[in-house]
């Protein structure tokens, strides 16, 4: 429909406040802008922390302040009038309510749109019921693991032959500074340092991890990088930091020993592959889409979710296995790198167009 010179992409989201798929879709679109694309992002919700910060980056970003379903023509309205004047090739959406509503504008701008799919969990009964009736407006989709493949065929019913998998890629930068870092927090320096990056809620389960830590021998303290709902349950707990929501939660892993994640339910965890980059071992549940990143005993471990018992184990063995986190390093560095994710995107955009 809109024929320019080089590739244009909008990213429709949900919301882009700081979480997990908002901050992958950042790093495409900064990857992505960096290969010759123009890339605007688009927030059903008022623009949140990332939209913010790809905004000062120079990135075109819009919020649809859309809060309420009594809101959703007027910002169905405002998405087709965004859409229209940055004139995109292609359109990705992520996260339910932008799945839904993105498809039924791109179809109505005849504009291709690939939708992506994040979740390995059960939600409630509508939200199926939406995907399915819209999931066939879509050109394509991408799920970020094959667990998230299955959830979109079950759930949604999409055809498993249109779902191109695209894990999460990072950028393994250089470790921080340890020393510093630990200053920093205030955490002696020959203390063990059980870590985690992520929210702070129910489905992430920083409740079970707390009470591991706490049967680990040698009294190790726990770092947690994040927020959420369940922060204030934490707060009081002996040897004990929460740092709350980082830009760039990255620097914190050179403070730890192992990196332990108790999620009750993961589709692809990018704090995960983070922290594999960094050589930490890592100890997480059996769930979702974590075992497509682990491999038991080879680059990690893998234990039950919802057991303290058994992470407190796991963290203890992990911690004597030094090998884990090189191995780690390594599949974080050869499988889930940034421009493989980037050019499983591109790929899949490229497709959509071509149909």
């Amino acid at each position: 429909m809109f024929a320019v010179t080089e590739p244009a992409l909008s990213i429709v989201l949900s919301g882009t406040a700081r979480a997990g798929t908002e901050t992958r879709l950042a790093q495409v679109a900064r990857g992505l802008g960096e290969r010759g694309w123009r890339v605007q992002v688009v927030s059903l919700l008022p623009r949140g922390a990332v939209a913010e910060e790809l905004a000062g980056e120079g990135f075109d970003t819009a919020g649809l302040d859309l809060t309420s379903l009594a809101q959703l023509p007027r910002a169905t309205t405002r998405l087709r009038r965004v859409l229209r004047a940055f004139r995109p090739d292609v359109i990705h959406t992520a996260l339910m309510h932008a799945n839904v509503l993105g498809r039924l504008v791109g179809r109505s701008l005849r504009i291709p749109v690939v939708s992506g799919y994040q979740m390995a969990t059960e939600v409630g009964a509508w939200r199926p019921i939406a995907d399915r009736l819209t999931a066939p407006l879509a050109a394509g989709h991408i799920a970020v693991s094959e667990a998230a493949a299955r959830w979109a065929v079950k759930n949604g019913g999409v055809q498993r032959g249109t779902i191109d998998v695209v894990p999460i890629g990072k950028r393994i930068t250089a470790a921080g500074d340890r020393i510093l870092m630990r200053n920093e927090l205030g955490i002696p320096q020959d203390a063990t340092v059980i870590g985690y990056v992520g929210r702070l809620t129910a489905i992430k389960d920083p409740l079970t991890l707390a009470a591991a830590v706490d049967v680990v021998a040698g009294e190790p303290w726990l770092l947690l990088v994040g927020d959420g709902d369940q922060r204030a349950q934490l707060e009081a707990r002996p040897r004990t930091v929460l740092t709350g929501e980082r830009p760039d939660p990255s620097p914190y892993l050179a403070a730890m020993d192992v990196f332990a994640m108790a999620s009750r339910s993961e589709a692809m965890p990018g704090a995960l592959v983070e922290a594999m980059g960094a050589g930490l071992p890592v100890v997480a549940t059996n769930v979702g889409g974590i075992p497509e990143v682990v491999t038991n005993g080879v680059d990690g471990l893998l234990v039950p979710p919802s057991d303290p018992g058994a992470l407190a184990r796991g963290i203890e063995d992990a911690l004597s296995r030094p090998e884990l986190g090189r191995a780690a390093a390594h599949t974080a560095l050869t499988r889930f790198s940034l421009e493989t994710m980037l050019d499983g995107y591109e790929r899949s955009f490229r497709k959509a167009l071509a149909r």
